[in-house]
Formats: C-alpha cells, structure tokens, sequence
C-alpha cells in the first residue's frame, strides 16, 4: 500500500501543474480562450486542496486553513465564469 507523504503529494501538484499547461496550451490553440480562466480555476481549486492535505500530514496545521479558503474562493469563481458562460449562451438560443 502507498503511504500517505508530503513527497506523494509534490507529484500529484506536480501532474496538476503539467495539466493546466497542457490545458491552456490547448486552449489557445482552439481559440477557445474563454473557457481559460474557469478551467484553470477549477485546476487551482484542486490544487490547493492538494496542498492543504499536504500541509495536514507535514504537520502544519496553520496552512490549512488559507489553503481551503483559497480553493473555495477558486471554485466560486470558477462556478461564477461557468455560469455567465451558460447564461450567454442561454441568451443566444433564445434569439
């Protein structure tokens, strides 16, 4: 069985990391910039849940805290762009 580590962790940011590139790489590519910043806020959000867990079994319990404030903020936001991407469209189906 894997143990649990602050080192498992660095690879699991580290693949979020390598994602996000590859997803803005993509993105750009495709034109379809406006699907950036809410992907990529998704992708932080995880991110920094990912380093509150980390932080949780480096034995930093004062990290925790801003770390999951910080994912919440990342993941309104992200529900926020998602929103307003659903309400355009929306508007233009109804046209």
């Amino acid at each position: 069985m894997i143990e649990a580590t602050p080192r498992l962790i660095d690879f699991i940011l580290a693949g979020i990391v390598l994602e996000a590139v590859a997803i803005a790489y993509l993105l750009s590519k495709t034109r379809a910039l406006e699907l950036m910043a809410p992907a990529l806020a998704f992708l932080a959000s995880g991110a920094l849940l990912m380093l509150a867990l980390r932080a949780a079994l480096a034995g930093a319990p004062g990290a925790i805290p801003a770390f999951l404030l910080g994912s919440f903020a990342a993941h309104v936001a992200a529900l926020i762009w998602a929103g307003k991407r659903y309400l355009r469209s929306r508007d233009r189906d109804d046209r």
